[in-house]
């Protein structure tokens, strides 16, 4: 008898458990009619993700819908039940970017949405919730019921108490730890300088390809019977080649270095020092190298060419070289200028990176009708360094 009542109070309870929840739930079943094709898309699922941008849309079986509300809860997707706001997840900054809907007021965990014009039956809704704090953790669901309302229905309260809307949704959305992609490049810098034209990734072009020829130049004019000498009436010229390629983030630099000391142009050989040896001056800033000038020496730039890709310039580090004059940067005392210790700001890639940049260069030199007779020669050295 003792367990026969027992299993028959129980069965009350179950019962009246039943029939609680049923009135709980009849009324939105009975008066309300189901939001259909629902989504929102997120900008960003990562958690504690901010301005997190929410485009909803759904289509509105009922005419007359002013007033959109969503309630972000954790508890569960059904609507009546009490609604807690996901750990971390705010609204309350929250605002609407699209035409035709404005804000209406905004909390923690619930956003009110205007429609300047009520909803036909059948209408596709769509707008954009800007300004939304994703859930701090993964581990939390996230629900966001949908509820719209027209002139005359009872407004929404909270979960517990939602009025008499039209149309009803819910919409499930997971929220993810983000995706921490990251990888390694290597500095490189490659420099190379050829007495013919340079393929891409400093191959040789020219006859002796695809080895690189020797940059090495004799200046002078062909006399016949293998005699090559400066004259007085004219610039003797000759080219070398070079080709920068790296991926430094501020680009590389390229300075021009001379041996010849106290001197910066050319030197005759057997002197006693290069500053009473120089009989071939650097052709200065303010020199003009042609025809009628004295001895001089200098260096003239061309136009970069570009390889198959180019992300920077490739072009004159400063104001003392261009592609017009021949000019060769000394400053007596060797502080600065070619003869320096690290030598001469020639030639940059404007602060980025580069690929297979090629520039010729073409150095002239002349005699003077005094110039001492002698061979005159300078080592030069271009040294390219990368800003990584």
């Amino acid at each position: 008898m003792n367990t026969l009542r027992i299993i028959s109070d129980k069965s009350r309870y179950v019962v009246a458990a039943l029939l609680v929840a049923f009135s709980v739930f009849v009324p939105v079943m009975a008066n309300a009619a189901q939001l259909e094709d629902r989504s929102i898309q997120l900008s960003s699922s990562t958690k504690s993700a901010t301005s997190v941008s929410y485009g909803v849309e759904f289509t509105a079986p009922t005419a007359g819908a002013e007033t959109i509300v969503l309630d972000f809860c954790k508890n569960s997707p059904l609507i009546g039940q009490t609604c807690d706001a996901p750990t971390g997840f705010s609204a309350s900054g929250a605002g609407v970017s699209t035409s035709g809907y404005s804000l209406g007021s905004a909390t923690a965990s619930k956003v009110v949405v205007t429609k300047t014009v009520a909803s036909t039956a059948g209408q596709t809704l769509n707008f954009t919730i800007t300004g939304i704090t994703n859930p701090s953790t993964s581990e939390d669901a996230l629900y966001a019921r949908i509820l719209t309302y027209g002139t005359g229905d009872t407004a929404y309260t909270d979960g517990d108490t939602i009025g008499s809307p039209r149309d009803t949704g819910s919409v499930a959305l997971a929220i993810t730890d983000g995706i921490a992609v990251s990888g390694d490049v290597l500095e490189s810098l490659t420099f190379c300088i050829s007495g013919e034209a340079i393929d891409d990734g400093c191959v040789g072009g020219g006859p002796s390809a695809p080895a690189l020829t020797a940059p090495t130049l004799k200046l002078g004019k062909d006399l016949g019977n293998g005699v090559v000498a400066l004259q007085s009436d004219e610039v003797s010229t000759g080219s070398v080649h070079t080709q920068i390629t790296t991926n430094a983030a501020s680009g590389a630099v390229v300075r021009l270095k001379s041996s010849a000391t106290d001197c910066g142009g050319l030197v005759r050989a057997g002197a006693t020092d290069n500053t009473t040896g120089c009989g071939i001056a650097p052709a200065l800033l303010s020199d003009v190298l042609d025809a009628d000038a004295g001895a001089k020496f200098g260096v003239k730039l061309a136009t970069a060419t570009n390889g198959t890709v180019s992300d920077g310039a490739y072009a004159a580090a400063n104001a003392n070289y261009n592609t017009s004059n021949y000019r060769m940067n000394y400053l007596s005392g060797n502080a600065t200028g070619v003869t320096s210790v690290y030598g001469d700001d020639f030639l940059n890639t404007a602060g980025a990176p580069a690929l297979n940049k090629n520039m010729e260069l073409t150095f002239g030199a002349k005699a003077a009708n005094n110039t001492p007779a002698g061979s005159y020669s300078a080592a030069l050295s271009l040294i390219a360094t990368g800003k990584f």
